[in-house]
């Protein structure tokens, strides 16, 4: 994976600017009890079908003991099958190192990125997917 993302940044026919998007989907989001789904901006999911090395970064600065906040990944493992999770992660209480990176994934035949309070206090979160074409 890593060589693949060097040869695309090395790759001398294109600059880095036209193949990373580091912005491509990005938010100031407040997440509450009900399924928040990043690249769609909204709590109704709707499966996203850009293909590409996609990178996820939040800012969990906000978060404070005793909450709980839920990432999910979500891929369809076959063009036109059922959208399935495929990562769970959980960030519970203040976090000691606030900046999360999801590491580069390649997704494409739908695909979304999730955040949820599994606790009762909403929490603003911060965040961005970026994309290596």
């Amino acid at each position: 994976m890593l060589s693949l993302l060097f040869n695309i940044l090395n790759d001398s026919s294109t600059t880095s600017s036209s193949n990373i998007v580091v912005n491509e989907y990005s938010a100031t989001t407040t997440v509450s009890t009900s399924e928040y789904f990043l690249p769609n901006y909204s709590t109704t999911a709707t499966a996203m079908t850009v293909p590409g090395l996609w990178e996820t970064f939040l800012d969990l600065s906000t978060l404070v003991d005793g909450d709980v906040l839920q990432f999910k990944v979500y891929e369809t493992t076959l063009s036109g099958g059922t959208q399935i999770v495929y990562d769970i992660k959980e960030f519970t209480n203040l976090q000691q190192i606030p900046g999360f990176i999801y590491p580069p994934i390649i997704l494409g035949n739908g695909w979304n990125i999730s955040l949820t309070m599994l606790t009762a206090t909403p929490r603003v979160i911060n965040w961005r997917i970026s994309l290596v074409k």
